[in-house]
């Protein structure tokens, strides 16, 4: 893998952890290792903690939703429109560090789309948006701040 500069020994050795770091009790899989078999939608009868809620929009694994890891650099952001107005929602353009991770992420994300998206041209970069607060009704509006940083931790 290639890094930037300012990416020490340390932080390196991390990635190269992580971008590989399974962890299976949590459902949680870096992009590489989502399993063939995840599907849209599982089985919230099975758990719980998950009684009533849709899962038709959740990629799962042995009916359980998953979490998938990206370990990327992120390329560009975007909080602010041009006339200065704070955007409604985060949006982030970001880079693999391997191309396998790349490759992988159009798999699950573009493959396992319905329908099934198929760009046209070869694509390095990639993007996601966030909103940046949310709002229950009847409640104040709050900020996201649920944002997971592993240079430290797992």
């Amino acid at each position: 893998m290639s890094y930037p500069r300012y990416v020490d020994v340390d932080l390196a050795r991390r990635i190269e952890i992580l971008v590989d770091h399974v962890d299976l009790p949590a459902n949680c899989f870096p992009i590489a290792h989502v399993p063939l078999e995840a599907q849209w939608g599982g089985n919230a009868e099975d758990d719980p903690n998950l009684m009533g809620v849709d899962l038709s929009k959740v990629l799962c694994y042995c009916g359980r939703p998953i979490k998938v890891r990206m370990v990327v650099l992120i390329h560009s952001v975007w909080f602010y429109a041009p006339n200065e107005e704070p955007h409604r929602r985060v949006n982030m353009g970001f880079k693999f560090f391997r191309p396998l991770d790349l490759h992988c992420a159009q798999r699950v994300l573009f493959h396992k789309a319905n329908p099934m998206f198929v760009p046209k041209e070869s694509i390095a970069t990639m993007y996601t948006a966030r909103l940046i607060s949310r709002r229950t009704k009847g409640e104040l509006t709050q900020p996201f701040e649920r944002v997971y940083d592993a240079t430290t931790a797992f």
